[in-house]
């Protein structure tokens, strides 16, 4: 009969007389990974009737590199009997010795090999084959650790356990035979229940044969399951590693062992001789005994070891470049465009993660939440646009050239009156103080913003289009330095603010309207404001729904992804491809990119209504002038308040009168 450890043949029993010294592997790791302690234990036995000396050697050999382990690279220890790789071994008989070594797994597979008295000679000793051990070539080996990605959730893994085989044998005793069947089992445990879970032993069943050799080759179910490393994201406990690029590892311990046993019977012969008649008479007798043989299976730890790979994003993204400024912001540029980011919107991400099955296919993959929320922002603009609708130039046009051509028809002068003096026809536009001179003139402004929000307005004018158009509102201004004369005959300025006395005439002083002061002489309301906030045909709203997707694969807005980790879009693709990770909207919110462009009309004095200049006005150059304040921004409740302040238009429009005589003088004449 022959003897295996570890699949190992060992040399058949040799039954001969004589005291003999056995070892046998206690505790055999069959792998380990880098970096792992390993111990491994040794049993040496003795059956001589007294204390023995044998000497021994240990050698722990790294294969790859065929060197000796040392403490200093690799920490090898020795513990129990020994404290050193050769001496000698005290044994006494019915005891046992435990040797112990232990050492930092390297990057190799790692051969035991152990001798004890190898020779025979001290003791004396027959039987050699059970002094020697070798745990090339199953053991120990460098297990290299199965890496699990970055996205995957769980993994069944399903693991064939090695060939196991115990063989019984009838002991050398008379007659004997087995008298039923061998009955046992190989028990296999899971010595890491806290990592290989829903564990389930396959293809092992109890051993109730008739026979003398049992094989068993048991598999082993079970799931690795992320949260068993401490990331379990599915739940929202993140674990963040300094260096995502290093695995956590765990390993598991599938350890097995057993034992089989078979009842036997075997005769018992004697003989009795008693005297008979001076005679001895021998008779032989027997009885039938019982007994239970033994034999054990291999014990051995099965080590799977895992690399988990942990990542769970960036706290802060890269940040975008966006406008924040005003273009062509001068005095003297009708067309202006302001840049400002929204007010950030938070919104909920989602990533794509998996499970795998036993072959590694990826499937039932799942919505996790993002750890970090992340918030919308996005360019947006208001484009403003300044037009002269008519010029006075153009309001005064009929009427200067009826003068220009001596023209005597009233309907003509239908804004003012202009003199028809030859010599006067060399100033642009020439008056006689004491009559009419109506204000007039027609000017637009279109405003076109871009903003976005996280609800549809509906068709309502936003908030910050119509703020923005107000501010714009109240920035025109009409301003002269005219005298005028009210129902009351005091002499006033166009604001119906009265003038001070001077040497016959009066002290100038400008008047200046604006829409939130827009009454003149006699308390006139002399302009009109054409609000396209409030006018649908002066006023567009497009709403566009920022499109997104939570579905694995999907394609959101642009907008979006610029905003989310794992796009190119936001400088963070390399964590798709590094890490497997990508952010998705969670479903359910929305964002709106909002356009509305309203375009607003300043009529001054629309009803044409007249208004007399005094006839004590001193000659002289009077202005007429249009124009747009500064807006100042700061304050207003929107994202644009941090630009400051917007830019009017210096010089809208304007006109110099020449005032040359009064009306007495016509009237004189």
């Amino acid at each position: 009969m022959s003897s295996t450890y570890l699949d190992i043949p060992i040399a058949p029993f040799i039954n001969s007389p004589g005291s003999d010294i056995s070892a046998e592997f206690e505790d055999l790791p069959s792998g380990a990974v880098v970096g792992d302690e390993v111990t491994v234990s040794i049993i040496v036995r003795s059956t001589f009737p007294s204390k023995v000396t044998p000497s021994y050697s240990l050698e722990v050999i790294n294969k790859n590199e065929g060197r000796a382990l040392t403490k200093e690279k690799d920490n090898l220890q020795f513990g129990g009997a020994i404290t050193s790789a050769t001496g000698s071994l005290s044994v006494e008989k019915t005891s046992k010795r435990r040797l112990a070594v232990s050492f930092t797994m390297p990057e190799s597979d790692v051969r035991i090999k152990f001798k004890i008295n190898a020779d025979g000679k001290y003791p004396e000793e027959k039987q050699l084959y059970n002094n020697v051990l070798d745990s090339d070539p199953l053991a120990v080996k460098l297990v290299t650790p199965q890496s699990l990605p970055y996205d995957m959730l769980s993994k069944k893994v399903r693991v064939k356990l090695p060939s196991n085989t115990a063989t019984l044998s009838l002991p050398g005793l008379p007659d004997a035979k087995w008298t039923g069947p061998a009955t046992g089992s190989l028990e296999v445990y899971n010595r890491t229940e806290d990592l290989l879970r829903d564990f389930e032993v396959l293809n092992n069943p109890k051993v109730n044969e008739e026979s003398e050799s049992i094989t068993r080759s048991p598999i082993v179910t079970y799931t690795i399951k992320r949260e068993d490393f401490g990331d379990d994201p599915l739940n929202k406990n993140w674990l963040n590693l300094k260096n995502p690029d290093e695995p956590l590892s765990r390993t598991g311990e599938i350890f097995y062992m057993g034992s089989v046993s078979r009842p036997y019977e075997y005769k018992r012969y004697w003989q009795e001789c008693p005297i008979v008649e001076g005679k001895e008479v021998c008779t032989t007798h027997s009885e039938t005994l019982s007994g239970t043989a033994t034999a054990k299976f291999n014990s051995d730890s099965v080590f799977n070891p895992y690399d988990m790979y942990v990542y769970n994003g960036m706290k802060e993204l890269p940040k975008q470049d966006f406008k924040k400024m005003i273009e062509n912001n001068s005095g003297n540029s009708r067309s202006k465009t302001m840049y400002w980011v929204n007010k950030p919107i938070p919104f909920e991400v989602i990533r794509w993660m998996h499970h795998q099955d036993e072959q590694g296919n990826k499937g039932n993959w799942a919505q996790v939440p993002g750890q970090y929320p992340r918030e919308f922002i996005q360019q947006e603009s208001a484009k403003i646009n300044y037009n002269v609708a008519s010029s006075m130039d153009n309001e005064y046009g009929q009427a200067r050239d009826a003068a220009a051509k001596k023209k005597n028809v009233k309907p003509q002068y239908d804004k003012a009156v202009f003199a028809t003096d030859r010599d006067l026809q060399k100033y642009d536009y020439p008056i006689k103080s004491g009559y009419y001179f109506n204000p007039a003139g027609s000017y637009t402004f279109t405003v076109k913003t871009v903003v976005f929000k996280d609800k549809d307005p509906g068709g309502k004018v936003t908030d910050d289009h119509r703020d923005l158009v107000n501010a714009l509102i109240d920035s025109f201004r009409y301003e002269t330095d005219l005298m005028f004369i009210n129902n009351n005959k005091d002499a006033v300025n166009i604001h119906n603010e009265q003038l001070t006395p001077k040497g016959g005439g009066f002290v100038r002083q400008k008047g200046v309207l604006s829409v939130q002061d827009n009454k003149g002489v006699n308390e006139v309301e002399l302009l009109q404001v054409v609000d396209g906030t409030k006018d649908p045909s002066k006023y567009t709203q497009k709403v566009e729904e920022v499109k997104s997707t939570d579905k694995r694969g999907g394609d959101s807005d642009k907008f979006w992804k610029m905003m989310m980790e794992g796009y190119s879009d936001s400088g963070t693709g390399s964590s798709n491809t590094k890490y497997n990770y990508r952010e998705y909207v969670k479903v359910g919110q929305h964002i709106y990119k909002i356009t509305e462009t309203t375009e607003v009309t300043i009529n001054v004095n629309p009803f044409n209504i007249p208004l007399y200049t005094h006839a004590n006005m001193p000659n002289g150059n009077y202005s007429i002038k249009v124009w747009f304040d500064d807006t100042k921004l700061t304050g207003m409740k929107h994202m644009y308040s941090n630009l400051d302040l917007l830019k009017g238009i210096a010089d809208m429009d304007s006109i110099n009168v020449t005032v040359v005589g009064s009306m007495f003088d016509d009237l004189n004449n």
